[in-house]
Parts: C-alpha cells; structure tokens; sequence
C-alpha cells in the first residue's frame, strides 16, 4: 500500500480550500460552545497543531485563560500568529508527537490534527493530549468522519484537484476511544455536520 503524502501545512496557511469558508463557522460554533461547557474557568489551555489558529481570539476572550500554550511543528504557520499573541499566550514550535511539556493544562484541545497521522500516530497524538493534562481536565478533539457526505465531498473535491489534505484519515469512534484506554474517558461525542462531517469528542483524564 502506497504511504500517502504529507499535507502542504504552508500552502494551507498561504490559501485555505474553498469549502473552508463553510465549514470553518460551523466546526467552530459548536467547538466554542462544548468548549465553554467542559473547561473550567480561566484555564491552563493548550491548542495542539494550532498553527495560525482560527479560534485563539474567540477562546480567550469567552475563557480568559491565565495560561495558552500553541503546540505546532509548522514554523510559517506560528510565525503568522505573532502578530495576535497578547499576554499569556506561548508558541511552542514542537512535534505534538515528540513534545514533552513542563507544564500541565487545565483544558487541551485540537481542531483537525489526529486523521494527519498513520494508527500509531494517531493513537500516539489522542495520548499526547491526555497526558498533557491535570487529573479531571478535558481534551476536545474534533476530527473528520467517514459519512456519506464526507465521501461524496471529499471524492468531488479529489476529482477536481482541489484536497490537499492527502493524509487525512477520517476516523470512527472506535479508534479514538481505544486510544484513552488507561488515561482517560470519552464523556461527550457529536457529529458536526458539514460536507466534511466532523465528529467531535470530549475526553477527561483519569
């Protein structure tokens, strides 16, 4: 089986697909409301792949965390958050897969990050999250699913030449949820329902 390659990180920052400016509102409404709903307030937060973050001003400003941690491996991508840092905010130009941080978080949460990875990575990167946090805090974690929709979206996107997230594996609960296994419990799953159906899940640490 042919490994497939990486995604262009630099040419998403550069230029997001077309069907973003669609998908975008509506991954991040329901996001900020689960997030407002598990995390306590003013958290320690840590954003996983948050390069050129979309939702960074938004979560600040409904949390107000007293600690954002931004964990990326995209050098561009950090660079283009300089400009909106504000206090309390630090880049961590890292390998969520290799990062070991000296701190711990309160609330984690990644928006698309853990379909970018091979089985092992992904269940590497589900508990990179978890273990990045205190006892009884929660990770959010939002990856895409393999509906019907998602197919026909992606495969009409594919034909036109247009995806460049040619790594992604759109994943099913199961996979994830293996993945916590002696770390932490999924208490909360939704379907987000775009064309590139979203599932998003909240899992707290043991």
């Amino acid at each position: 089986m042919t490994e497939a390659r990486a995604t262009d990180w630099d040419l998403y920052y550069r230029s997001a697909p077309f069907l973003s400016r669609f998908t975008r509102p509506v991954i991040h409404g329901a996001f900020l409301e689960c997030l407002e709903r598990y995390s306590i307030a003013h958290p320690a937060i840590a954003e996983l792949g948050g390069s050129g973050s979309q939702v960074l001003e938004r979560v600040r400003a409904n949390l107000q965390p007293r600690e954002y941690h931004v964990v990326d491996s995209n050098a561009y991508g950090l660079e283009l958050l300089r400009p909106r840092l504000g206090a309390a905010v630090t880049l961590h130009l890292a390998d969520v897969l290799q990062f070991r941080p000296d701190f711990a978080v309160d609330t984690v949460f990644s928006l698309g990050l853990i379909e970018h990875f091979d089985a092992a990575g992904t269940r590497q990167a589900v508990r990179a999250h978890l273990e990045m946090l205190k006892p009884g805090g929660v990770a959010v974690i939002t990856f895409p699913t393999p509906t019907l929709a998602y197919r026909i979206s992606r495969g009409i996107s594919e034909a036109a030449g247009k995806w460049i997230f040619h790594d992604e594996r759109p994943l099913e609960i199961p996979e994830v949820e293996a993945a916590c296994e002696g770390l932490g419990t999924l208490i909360h799953s939704e379907l987000i329902w775009t064309p590139l159906t979203q599932r998003m899940v909240v899992i707290k640490k043991a």
